[in-house]
Formats: C-alpha cells, sequence, structure tokens
C-alpha cells in the first residue's frame, strides 16, 4: 500500500500534463473539452499509464534496469530538445514534442533487439532525437520568440 500511495501523484500529475498540455492544446476542437470530458480522459490516460508501468516492471525484473532504462529514455528523449531550446532560436515546441518521442521509440525498440541489460539503446535514441528535431523543426513554422514577448510585457507592466 506504501507503493500505491507514493506512486498515485507521479500518475495522476501525468496524466494531468498529457491532458492539459498536449491533448486539449493539439485539439482542433477546444470547445468539445468540458470539466466532465477532462476527467474522463485523465481517469483514461491513469488506467493506460498504469498498465504500460505493469508491463514494464514484469518485462524489467531488476531495478537498476529499470532505472538505466529510465536514463536512457530522458537522455535520449530530451538532450537535444533541451540544448535547441536553450541555443537554437530556430527550434520549435512541435520540433521538440516529435523529437522526444520519435527518441523514445528508438529506445524501447533498442531495448527489445540489444536486451534489457544494454546501454547500446540510448545510441539509437540521441540519433533519432537529433535528426527528428532537425527535420521536424524546419518542417514547421516558425514560432514568435516567447521570452522576449515575456520581457516586453513585464518592462510594459512595471512602467504603467
Amino acid at each position: 500500500s506504501a507503493m500505491m500511495s507514493s506512486m498515485s501523484g507521479p500518475f495522476i500529475a501525468a496524466s494531468t500534463v498529457l491532458v492539459n498540455d498536449f491533448i486539449i492544446p493539439l485539439s482542433k476542437n477546444k470547445e468539445r473539452f468540458t470539466d466532465k470530458k477532462v476527467i474522463q480522459y485523465n481517469r483514461i490516460i491513469l488506467v493506460c499509464s498504469g498498465l504500460v508501468a505493469l508491463a514494464l516492471s514484469l518485462w524489467m525484473k531488476n531495478v537498476l534496469v529499470a532505472l538505466d532504462f529510465a536514463n536512457c529514455v530522458i537522455i535520449g528523449g530530451i538532450l537535444f530538445p533541451v540544448l535547441a531550446a536553450l541555443y537554437w532560436k530556430r527550434a520549435t515546441a512541435k520540433g521538440a514534442i516529435i523529437s522526444m518521442f520519435a527518441s523514445t521509440i528508438a529506445v524501447v525498440v533498442g531495448y527489445i533487439v540489444w536486451g534489457v541489460s544494454s546501454w547500446l539503446p540510448v545510441i539509437p535514441g540521441v540519433i533519432v532525437g537529433l535528426v527528428v528535431l532537425i527535420v521536424a523543426t524546419l518542417l514547421t513554422p516558425p514560432e514568435p520568440n516567447r521570452l522576449e514577448q515575456y520581457a516586453v510585457d513585464a518592462t510594459e507592466s512595471e512602467m504603467s
């Protein structure tokens, strides 16, 4: 029961982030998301993420292997999107999101190919993440620089 209590928060947070930050903003018809519908989506994602966690825990019988898997997904998934967000003005949010998903898939496929005790899946994960980030960013329209807009808004509010 202690494990279930500890993990309920991250699962609820993950489902809320997926619904509020991905599903609703990427939907063409945002008006259909009533409070009842948002709760329904959260519950569906909560069950699905629980099933994925269960499957992963049955697949990886060792905690250290699971930590290695998590690190490979994190390194492969967010290394280049974070670097691009910091240093590449042309990088887009859509390119970063697509890159993270593609990299995660590459890492999972790498674990299926090389086994769960291998560190090799991070290599295709990083490579796929970089290539997909560049291609997806160049195929999506440039986004306005939000940091500059926040600075302008902050300066204007201080002056008034």
